[in-house]
């Protein structure tokens, strides 16, 4: 099967821009999903829901900005950079110019068979950004302490008393101490 080469650059384009826009949202879903998860229990309120689209939504056009970037012009810098054998020509292979002149034609007539030749040897060069697994860890991290800190204000454990509530517990408690009146100078 002799696949054309403008599909396979364009392959590469578009595998490279699903990254992009899939990266942005690995790093923001451990968050989305906690405040949706707390909103569908019952445990927050619905606006936490919202908040969490947002957070998605905002992720979404982040990557797809991100995306966006990858045009022609960065395909050839990666090409160039990654194969010698294109003497940094490969922008007649990606954009090739409405009008070339005889040496351009021959050029990329040159390096059309290099790349099929390269990418029938090697494989198709994989272009991707690597997902950025420390922001996607803090990112989970953030989510569980969100959650934790839902959950423990839920139960009760961040409510204030006032201080005599306190200090009748803390004697109840204590037994035969009792504070009658107190004094501080500072």
């Amino acid at each position: 099967m002799n696949v054309p080469l403008s599909s396979v650059l364009s392959t590469l384009r578009t595998q490279a821009r699903r990254h992009a826009v899939l990266r942005a949202l690995a790093v923001a879903a451990p968050l989305g999903i906690a405040l949706a998860a707390l909103t569908a229990l019952g445990i927050a309120l619905p606006m936490t829901s919202l908040l969490g689209v947002l957070v998605l939504v905002t992720a979404l056009a982040l990557g797809w900005r991100d995306a966006r970037r990858l045009d022609a012009r960065w395909l050839a810098r990666r090409l160039d950079a990654s194969f010698r054998e294109f003497d940094d020509s490969a922008a007649l292979i990606v954009s090739p110019p409405d009008a070339p002149t005889p040496l351009q034609a021959l050029q990329q007539a040159r390096l059309e068979r290099r790349l099929a030749a390269t990418f029938a040897a090697q494989g198709l060069p994989d272009f991707r950004a690597p997902l950025p697994r420390p922001a996607i860890a803090r990112s989970a991290a953030v989510s569980l302490l969100v959650v934790l800190l839902v959950l423990a204000a839920q139960r009760g454990l961040f409510e204030r008393g006032d201080a005599s509530s306190i200090a009748s517990a803390t004697a109840a408690s204590a037994g035969a101490i009792e504070l009658a009146d107190a004094r501080v100078r500072v």
